[in-house]
């Protein structure tokens, strides 16, 4: 019975109260949405990185006043996600049901696009995944007992999947200053694996989740865009390497590359913390998009394909070019 109470209060109480599974729910409603509109449709995909740094109405305003007419945008986000999240909240809400936005644009940084990066497993149970996925998740995404046990708990059993948000939760009521030290802490962790990271051997790495992603696209006709996203630097050099097979993956698989981890543009004051915009940052990456949308854009508007040249007059911005992709 306590089992039951519990669950019953996350579902009816715990989700209608967080505003990430309430967003989680209302995706279907909003790819559908994006799609009916008229002109050009943009799918933003990414975690909180897009969210904190993309300035949607004023991204959508600019595109239109570029002149290429109606245009609309949206954000499918789920914090801290990867690739295979990525992937699976692309096939249930746009492809699985035959929606094909224009364009969708994937926005990572680090490790993100690297086979294993998803750190939310109860979350993919939940929300991102139908039993039609999971032959394809079990093969090739959650392959060792524990990953896959800690699935199918969580794909049925709420209190299961949402745990750690539940600890959260519980502690930030009864600890003072609980998120700002959280916040602090994780931001510290991940300066530390970055300066590990600097002088650690290159680990095997391996990109079948991006590969499965970028051939569902082609096949679906849908072009997409990789950025890959500035953080906050603290040198002169880019602030995480670009493995060349990565690249090779997204040229093989028709997508476009762009290198814009440097934007001179972006101060250290831009940021609150190593990954997440500050307004005045918000507005001069949102520039930036805006500049590569566009050119994006107006290719595929104009020939069903992505652009070859370079967007925009940095040098730190750069492209790898794939297959060609159909008309929609």
């Amino acid at each position: 019975m306590a089992l039951i109470t519990l669950e019953a209060v996350t579902r009816l109480l715990l989700y209608p109260a967080s505003l990430d599974f309430v967003r989680f729910a209302s995706y279907p409603a909003r790819a559908r949405d994006l799609v009916s509109q008229p002109g050009l449709r943009v799918a933003l995909i990414g975690n909180s990185a897009t969210e904190e740094a993309v300035d949607l109405a004023w991204v959508k305003a600019d595109l239109q006043a570029k002149g290429l007419g109606p245009v609309d945008l949206d954000l499918f986000l789920a914090d801290g996600s990867g690739i295979t999240t990525w992937r699976f909240m692309m096939e249930r809400y746009f492809w699985r049901p035959g929606l094909k936005p224009d364009l969708f644009v994937l926005t990572y940084f680090e490790s993100r696009l690297e086979d294993g990066s998803e750190d939310d497993i109860g979350r993919l149970a939940q929300f991102f995944t139908t039993p039609a996925d999971w032959p394809e998740l079990f093969r090739t995404d959650l392959k060792n007992l524990s990953e896959r046990t800690e699935f199918l708990l969580s794909s049925g059993w709420a209190t299961y999947a949402a745990r750690a948000r539940i600890k959260d939760r519980v502690l930030a009521l009864l600890v003072p200053g609980y998120k700002e030290f959280t916040f602090g802490l994780n931001g510290a962790a991940l300066h530390h694996s970055q300066r590990l990271a600097e002088h650690a051997a290159p680990p095997s790495r391996q990109y079948r989740a991006l590969n499965r992603t970028l051939n569902r696209a082609r096949e679906a006709g849908t072009p997409i865009c990789i950025i890959a996203f500035p953080m906050r630097r603290t040198t002169n050099q880019p602030p995480y390497g670009i493995d060349p097979e990565l690249k090779r993956v997204a040229e093989v698989g028709g997508a476009n590359f762009i290198d814009l981890r440097v934007m001179p543009e972006l101060g250290f004051n831009d940021y609150r913390d190593p990954i997440h915009l500050q307004a005045p940052g918000r507005a001069k990456y949102s520039r930036r998009l805006t500049e590569i949308l566009a050119a994006e854009l107006r290719s595929v508007s104009a020939t069903g394909t992505a652009p070859i040249a370079k967007h925009g007059r940095s040098s730190s911005v750069q492209f790898t070019r794939g297959g060609q992709w159909p008309l929609r």
